[in-house]
């Protein structure tokens, strides 16, 4: 017998395989053609990376999943390499989150864990049925006893039980603000500064959240876990930074020491995150420790930027610029000026504006370009009609 991942995953895996690779050609033609700052630059070029890497991963998990039963052996075929356990070494079996199926080694060496999303699951669990015993230990009741046990959620089991509810009900009401910003971000982003408060607030609201719980809210919750989790909350809004830096502010220079106060700003930013959330990721491998370290390191540079560019009270120096050509792009339908030399770029620059600028300006026309020094000395510019 042989079990592979559902054909609905692997439909949703293509469409969104798709959808992130026309994203990975639109960061990589931004970094070309925006041959204007170190700091737009390594942006475009992280976020295309990021955008290729992630769905090939996820292709080729789809791909490599593969679950093979035969008289005598089990085997289990991921990404990360194959593991086949004999039959007659299994003890027997237990039904774990998200209604998985582990096969438990006789001798106590490592259990053999299904892939989760696999079709034909109920033939899979019917078949470890008539074949071996039930060892117990269903996820979610062990998780609700464990919880109702600890007396750090409460002096009774009732007031256990309600605080795992208000979990629940703070974990679900922070998924739908997280959205809500989102769209607010992207719909309408007025008025800005608000906008950009509440995004730069929002991650720390998750994390006070977590550390106040104690544990009962997680980081992040497996499927199928009764834990709730505030991940959205946190990665969400650092998404809405990232996604407003880009529409709004053009970096003029971004250097090493740039660079180095953004990689020490995160460091500072993952180690409150994980002090904060040691609880509710103590028992979990080193994966959600990379990933606080790098939203931390995207928080870390959303909050220079916006703040070096937000409070700049310079006087800014001025360029009136020629533009050389107007252009929108067939992949992103953004909208371009090629301009002159100016400044620091001896050769001229392409740079994306917004469509009410665009409209207005014609090949041959000028604009005028403003460079502030930056509150962190990070300098940046902005185009004026």
């Amino acid at each position: 017998m042989v079990y592979r991942v559902g054909k609905g995953l692997k439909i949703f895996c293509f469409v969104f395989s798709c959808f992130a690779l026309a994203g990975v050609l639109d960061f990589v033609s931004m970094a070309q053609q925006s041959t204007a700052t170190s700091g737009q630059v390594g942006l475009y070029w992280f976020l295309a990376v990021f955008f290729f890497v992630f769905p090939v991963c996820l292709v080729l998990s789809i791909v490599r999943t593969q679950v093979t039963i035969d008289d005598h052996s089990v085997t289990v075929r991921n990404i990360f390499g194959t593991r086949t356990l004999l039959q007659r070494d299994i003890e027997g079996y237990r039904i774990i989150v998200g209604n998985r199926l582990l096969l438990v080694h006789k001798a106590g060496d490592r259990s053999l864990r299904m892939p989760s999303n696999l079709e034909r699951q109920r033939e899979l669990v019917k078949w470890a049925r008539t074949r071996f015993d039930n060892l117990g230990g269903n996820e979610p009741w062990r998780e609700r006893k464990a919880i109702l046990a600890n007396e750090a959620f409460g002096d009774t089991e009732d007031a256990r039980w309600m605080s795992l509810k208000r979990a629940k009900s703070l974990a679900s009401a922070g998924t739908v603000n997280a959205i809500g910003l989102l769209l607010w971000e992207i719909v309408y982003p007025e008025p800005r500064e608000w906008l950009m408060i509440v995004l730069l607030a929002a991650p720390w609201v998750a994390v006070f959240a977590i550390w106040y719980s104690k544990g009962l809210i997680r980081l992040a919750s497996r499927k199928g876990s009764i834990y709730p989790s505030l991940i959205l909350l946190l990665v969400v809004p650092v998404v809405g930074i990232l996604m407003a830096i880009l529409r709004d502010y053009m970096v003029y220079l971004f250097a090493a020491r740039e660079w180095m106060l953004v990689g020490m700003g995160g460091l500072i930013t993952a180690a409150i995150c994980i002090i904060a959330c040691r609880k509710a990721i103590e028992k979990e491998k080193i994966l959600p420790f990379f990933c606080i370290l790098v939203i931390s390191c995207a928080y870390s540079f959303g909050l220079i930027f916006i703040t070096n560019c937000y409070y700049d009270r310079s006087v800014p120096a001025h360029w009136r610029v020629r533009v050389l050509n107007t252009r929108v792009s067939t992949e992103s339908k953004l909208h371009y000026l090629e301009l002159s030399a100016w400044g620091r770029f001896g050769q001229g620059n392409s740079e994306e504006v917004t469509e009410d600028l665009y409209n207005g300006i014609n090949a041959g026309d000028s604009v005028n370009i403003y460079v502030g020094q930056g509150k962190w000395k990070i300098p940046w510019y902005w185009i004026r009609k």
